[in-house]
């Protein structure tokens, strides 16, 4: 998030959201992204990060959300299953 989004201050956070499930977020105070995030196009461009995210958390049966915050900068929130929870 640092190198592209020229950001200053980047925040990391794991909370269990629910006995099931564990979150992350991370988040940032650069520039954000264009309105209509678009992964295939950042991939085309050779950008490969937010896809290879968003390809681990699908792979791991999680939800992801991706959005700019207000005022500046980008949040990126996982939501993973936990392993054991059944």
């Amino acid at each position: 998030m640092r190198k592209h989004a020229q950001a200053r201050h980047v925040a990391v956070r794991l909370t269990s959201t629910s006995p099931r499930a564990l979150g992350i977020s991370i988040t940032d105070d650069g520039a954000g992204m264009g309105a209509g995030l678009d992964l295939a196009a950042l991939a085309n461009a050779g950008h490969y990060g937010l896809l290879g995210i968003s390809e681990r958390v699908a792979l791991l049966q999680g939800k992801l959300r991706i959005h700019n915050r207000p005022g500046g900068g980008l949040s990126i929130e996982a939501e993973i299953p936990h392993p054991r929870a059944g």
